[in-house]
């Protein structure tokens, strides 16, 4: 069956961050504050009824490392996955470690982006013992990364 993505950029305050590998940040899209919930419900309906069965939700990691000011919205979040039988991938940089937040059922994959590996081993480890989905570490590459540096990694 073709996997069939869809992605959900909630850009709801500046991304403090200065990623250099950031899609976002140069979008014409960027400065457009949302979407709305009323939004995000009819395009998962939409979309749903035309058999996507996951979404993403990436970009500004300010829903991730803000959580407890973002709550509502989460649990809306939750419920429309719930109510259109969808599960949810997550893209972020922050280290999240709300276990509450990793439970919910509907979350199937934490996508990890890192320039250095190294520095999320500790994190990682405990991710293994609270996450039951799907970890993805996304080593990313910069000028200084070299080919020996790749074949290092045996996370």
């Amino acid at each position: 069956m073709l996997t069939k993505n869809i992605s959900i950029i909630p850009n709801y305050e500046p991304c403090p961050h200065k990623c250099w590998f950031c899609v976002w940040k140069n979008h014409s899209l960027k400065n457009v504050k949302g979407p709305s919930l009323q939004a995000i419900q009819q395009f998962l309906k939409k979309y749903s009824k035309l058999g996507y069965w996951k979404f993403s939700i990436s970009g500004s990691d300010i829903i991730f490392e803000k959580m407890d000011k973002y709550d509502e919205w989460w649990d809306e979040i939750f419920k429309l996955a719930n109510k259109y039988n969808m599960v949810i991938d997550i893209h972020t940089r922050s280290r999240i470690f709300n276990k509450d937040f990793l439970e919910v059922e509907h979350i199937r994959k934490l996508v990890l982006s890192t320039v250095n590996i190294d520095d999320c081993e500790s994190y990682i480890d405990w991710l293994r013992n609270v996450f039951d989905g799907f970890i993805r570490i996304v080593k990313v590459v910069t000028k200084d990364t070299t080919i020996n540096m790749l074949s290092l990694i045996h996370i």
